[in-house]
């Protein structure tokens, strides 16, 4: 005897069948190794046989579909016409062929030389296709089927999940007589249909189908497995904004479907959003999500499924101090970046900025640790870039993401369970790389009454297996589960991480038309650490508020130009005016930018409004200028 991929052809003495292994998965398909499984019974004329039967205008042969007719002919409907075929295929002998002749507009389909078919016009019609190629389907298909041995079985192995249903192939000329049954009930659902039979899952397990005929029996393996993902019965998501944007419900979903779902530990989860939109304050919608998960002893799971995302109507909370680390900025080896606690109703900005100058890749991560019995829930601002080798270009991408979401007070919020880390960002830099990013944490009154956040480098190769997957991730809480404080083995010493009590700046901007030129610098006059003993040259993570008046007393309309310089050296610039976002790219020193040309009727004032942060990696201070318009033009006619 021999066994085939766990298919048994039990006192038949057949040779094995190898049968190729498929690596791809279908979610709510079965994975079934496809192979036709013969079982040869009995000798001379039994070997020979048909089963032959109509079921109205059907006409079947050994469980297979030879034809449906569908036109009536000389008298006779459809089904008529199916029982007169089938009287005439019960007298097979196995010796005779299966032809077919033409004959004017018809065609005969022969067995031998009795007639078994008329295949008319009006037939062929009822198919779309020819009467050559209806005849000569009709043939070909009673030349499969009278090859049929007693039983045909359409694989030899079955997996399907729980729930989940398939429908496996059986014809043969003895599968009608055939008895069929599982070793174990429970487990899977057997129903005999039209030359196949459907199994529907019923619970996990392992279990044997047989199919018997006479003293001979085929056993094929049958596995039901729980689907990878399953979704719990309470997941939703929180945001907050006016409106919390796209990108935040989006985040929200995906963090919660790929890290907080019931699904086990173990498996991967991947979730793709598909109608993610801007969610207003105190509003609650369902969004849909396209979902794949795998895992070890799991049905793969490709599918969609729903998620409720509610906006708790706020925005989120101004930031009391601004933590700043970039010390050291050049990652000569692994080590600890920053350790801070946040308490429970305060908001911080978070900065960070680090290029990796050893001679290996390291791995820079900041993770929110939560060392009590309570959960804790962080609202959370992140704007954070990929790994870039320009580092006034990662800050600036970090910048860019960061100012969208604080122009719609937009953010996430993020469970941490007691006595686990979640990591806000995960970052594998090769040499030379910078990592750069910045975050509104705000930790929630209700749960912990702490939580630490806690930036450090290490390498590679000492990183959780699980923590992987967020490296190429703005948010790694999206796609990386929490790990307990116990793995992750936290330094909690308080070094002199720097905490800058002053995150906002105000300036003043005015410019009356005919008079001097208005100026506003950036980045000029460094904010003091709380102990008053160090600096922030440059101030960057710091938000500035420029106010200003733009007045015309004269006669004659006027038109002013706003313009960016970069007074300092290389660098780039984001600026929101009057609730607009204005990028600038990276530019050269002392390059001039004009952000935007402003009329000013005769006789009026209007108001100016900017909002502009010192962006990592680039040279400040840098100076916004109000001066009429076409000055540049006139002083290069001067010279």
């Amino acid at each position: 005897m021999h066994t085939t991929l766990g298919c048994r052809l039990c006192r038949l003495g057949l040779p094995s069948v190898e049968v190729p292994q498929s690596n791809v998965w279908y979610s709510h398909l079965v994975v079934m190794t496809m192979v036709l499984v013969p079982v040869a019974m009995m000798l001379g004329a039994q070997q020979a046989s048909l089963d032959v039967r109509t079921s109205g205008p059907d006409l079947l042969v050994n469980g297979t579909r030879i034809h449906t007719f569908g036109a009536p002919l000389g008298g006779e409907s459809p089904s008529q016409l199916a029982e007169r075929s089938a009287l005439v295929l019960k007298g097979f002998d196995g010796k005779v062929q299966f032809t077919k002749k033409a004959q004017k507009q018809n065609c005969l389909v022969l067995m031998g030389s009795r007639t078994v078919m008329v295949v008319t016009p009006a037939e062929a019609k009822t198919r779309n296709v020819s009467v050559a190629t209806l005849a000569a389907t009709v043939t070909q298909r009673l030349i499969n089927a009278s090859k049929l041995p007693a039983i045909a079985i359409g694989s030899s192995r079955i997996e399907l999940p729980e729930s989940g249903s398939t429908s496996l192939a059986l014809t043969g000329w003895a599968t009608r007589k055939a008895v069929i049954e599982t070793q174990k009930p429970g487990i899977v659902e057997i129903q005999r249909t039209e030359g196949a039979i459907s199994l529907t899952g019923k619970s996990p397990g392992e279990t044997i189908l047989t199919i018997k005929f006479a003293n001979n029996c085929v056993e094929i393996p049958v596995s039901v497995m729980p689907y990878a993902f399953k979704k719990g019965e309470n997941l939703s998501a929180l945001v907050m904004g006016n409106p919390a944007d796209k990108s935040a419900v989006a985040g929200a979903i995906t963090a919660a479907l790929q890290t907080r779902s019931a699904s086990p530990t173990t498996n991967r989860v991947w979730a793709r959003v598909l109608d993610a939109q801007p969610l207003l304050p105190g509003q609650t919608k369902t969004f849909r999500a396209k979902v794949k998960a795998t895992g070890p002893n799991c049905f793969p799971f490709d599918g969609e499924v729903t998620m409720s995302v509610t906006n708790i109507g706020a925005s989120v909370p101004k930031e009391n101090e601004l933590w700043y680390s970039n010390e050291p900025e050049r990652l000569t080896k692994p080590g600890r970046l920053y350790y801070n606690e946040l308490p429970a109703n305060r908001s911080v900005r978070l900065l960070y900025h680090h290029q990796n100058a050893y001679s290996v890749a390291q791995i820079v991560r900041y993770m929110i640790a939560n060392p009590t019995d309570k959960p804790a829930r962080l609202a959370v601002s992140l704007g954070d870039s990929d790994p870039d080798r320009n580092p006034t270009r990662a800050g600036y991408k970090a910048g860019n993401q960061f100012l969208q979401l604080r122009l719609r007070g937009s953010a996430e919020i993020i469970d941490v369970p007691p006595r686990t880390v979640v990591p806000i960002t995960v970052r594998r830099l090769r040499t030379g790389e910078t990592c750069s990013g910045i975050a509104t944490l705000a930790l929630q009154g209700e749960g912990a009454e702490k939580v630490a956040v806690v930036g450090d480098c290490i390498l590679q190769q000492t990183l959780y297996d699980g923590w992987h997957a967020g490296e190429n991730f703005t948010g790694a809480w999206h796609i990386v589960s929490p790990k307990s404080i116990a793995e992750v083995r936290i330094n909690q010493d308080i070094n002199e991480n720097p905490v800058f009590p002053e995150p906002f700046k105000d300036l003043q901007l005015d410019y009356e038309v005919g008079g001097r030129f208005g100026f506003a610098r950036i980045g000029d006059v460094p904010i003091k650490n709380s102990s008053k003993n160090t600096s922030l040259a440059g101030n960057f993570g710091v938000i500035y508020n420029i106010r200003g008046q733009l007045k015309n007393s004269t006669p004659a309309p006027a038109e002013v130009e706003l313009l960016f310089e970069a007074s300092a050296g290389y660098g780039s610039g984001l600026f929101v005016l009057n609730g607009e976002m204005i990028k600038i790219g990276l530019i050269q020193p002392k390059q001039e930018i004009v952000l935007a040309s402003i009329k000013i009727p005769s006789g009026t004032t209007k108001p100016l409004n900017i909002q502009t942060m010192p962006l990592s990696g680039a040279n400040y201070p840098v100076t916004l200028i109000v001066r009429p318009i076409g000055f540049e033009l006139l002083s290069q006619q001067k010279r």
